[in-house]
């Protein structure tokens, strides 16, 4: 976070103005032990705007002392109570509301009133694979090394738990279905026999064949969300197919989120071109920093901002102006938990960024800061309220 967007928040928050996002931004700021530094800087400047006048009852205690006292004793409770008393009551709202911030630093252990009689832990790197003859291999189990090999083509799994195809071109490789699925909770990386890497998010699947060529193109079925580093290859173009578009490329970066529980299929493009054709024979060209949104088979075009599209990849959950069921589908699909609503459902926006190695409280925590939210954990459900 910049400089100017901390200020932004910081006097947001002094003058009680935050929204719902800027809240939760607000939060993982001074939750970060890397910004105490910052946090103090911002009690020092909102100490030097504090009018002379106003300090005029501090003696004979010594405004800098006052600072100083602030500065290292977090716990303003333990203050003592003299002390307050012989500031006027217009400076005391100004040092209260300054020495917030680094107060807010340390009650971060609580972080929220939201308390869990049980927590969810993160999803973890895993995958099944299904060949051509059925057999199923857990990946999250299997040793590092070879897995398969079969018409010239061999499987392997890397220490990193990474997925690996290699064909040998002077074999006969037969066009054999392989899938790579995930389930909820899951996620993995594959490296396709042309070099193309591919990053499987959990409850997805990716099927293609062995060698990966059908008909000269590379091509792959996809149902979930994966993110695409193609490599480049003229003569063979590599398309995606998910249930309602086809999307074409030479060699790019892009992102597909097509689940089918969510209201619109996007692709995000990151580098290169590609081309989206949907069912209706609809075809667009998408640049890089552009999505294409498919809802109810129509197809747009939008500017957005890529990170937060692939924020998942990056083992974050980013999320801008979601409702809280967009963020809870998240939820759902990486922790594996059924979420319950419980009367009116909110319609507040969420914003705001978080590990997803994180247990889901303190996704959950984050969430209700902004006390527009609710949640209560039993066994693997949430149960969400206003």
């Amino acid at each position: 976070m910049n400089q100017n967007r901390i200020n932004h928040l910081h006097d947001r928050y002094i003058a009680g103005k935050l929204n719902a996002g800027e809240s939760v931004e607000w939060q993982q700021f001074v939750n970060d032990p890397d910004s105490e530094e910052q946090i103090l800087l911002l009690i020092e400047d909102s100490w030097k705007k504090i009018p002379v006048d106003l300090l005029d009852d501090l003696e004979p205690v010594r405004s800098d002392e006052l600072l100083n006292r602030i500065v290292k004793e977090p716990q303003l409770r333990k203050m003592h109570r003299k002390l307050w008393l012989r500031i006027s009551g217009a400076a005391a709202i100004l040092l209260l509301a300054t020495a917030a911030v680094f107060w807010f630093i340390s009650t971060k252990k609580l972080q929220s009133a939201v308390a869990f009689k049980t927590d969810i832990h993160a999803g973890k790197i895993g995958a099944t694979l299904t060949l051509a003859d059925g057999r199923q291999i857990k990946l999250d189990n299997a040793e590092n090394g070879n897995l398969a090999e079969d018409a010239g083509v061999k499987i392997s799994k890397t220490k990193a738990g990474e997925l690996i195809y290699e064909v040998n071109e002077n074999q006969h490789s037969a066009n054999k279905m392989n899938t790579l699925s995930t389930s909820r909770g899951e996620t993995y990386q594959v490296r396709l026999p042309d070099g193309s890497q591919i990053w499987l998010n959990a409850a997805s699947s990716l099927t293609y064949t062995a060698n990966l060529k059908q008909a000269g193109k590379r091509k792959v079925y996809l149902d979930g969300e994966a993110y695409f580093e193609v490599a480049k290859d003229k003569l063979a173009p590599f398309i995606v197919e998910t249930n309602n578009q086809t999307v074409e490329v030479l060699g790019t970066h892009f992102n597909i989120n097509s689940y089918l529980n969510e209201r619109s299929s996007n692709t995000t493009l990151l580098e290169g071109s590609v081309k989206i054709s949907t069912k209706s024979g609809v075809n667009e060209i998408l640049n890089p920093g552009e999505q294409g949104v498919i809802t109810s088979g129509k197809l747009s075009i939008e500017a957005v901002d890529s990170r937060f599209s692939i924020a998942w990849k990056n083992n974050k959950f980013m999320f801008e102006s979601a409702s809280i069921q967009e963020v809870m589908r998240m939820i759902e699909r990486w922790y594996n938990v059924e979420v319950i609503y419980e009367g009116e459902i909110p319609e507040n926006k969420f914003g705001g960024s978080v590990s997803r190695f994180d247990n889901v409280s303190k996704v959950l925590q984050i969430l209700a800061s902004t006390k527009k939210v609710n949640f209560r954990i039993e066994e693997r459900r949430i149960y969400v309220t206003k």
